[in-house]
């Protein structure tokens, strides 16, 4: 057994608090990182740290990030 590797999805904020497709990413899958484009900070802090719904993560910061493009790092 190897230690997996986190597989990147790019994907765009929103206004608010809501459901944002990564296609096949499965329900249990840790979030490892969210890596904000615009500034290479770590935005950890605004999304569910453990998937929690099949094919989406879910922003849970009610600040306007539709703005902002994110690699979100999953593992699982």
């Amino acid at each position: 057994m190897g230690i997996r590797k986190p597989e990147p999805f790019q994907v765009k904020g929103l206004n608010g608090k809501g459901a944002i497709p990564i296609g096949g990413v499965l329900v249990g899958a840790s979030v490892f990182g969210v890596i904000n484009l615009s500034t290479g900070s770590n935005d950890n802090a605004n999304f569910e740290s453990t998937i929690s719904v099949f094919g989406q993560i879910q922003q849970t910061s009610t600040a306007n990030l539709s703005g902002n493009e994110y690699y979100i790092y999953v593992v699982g």
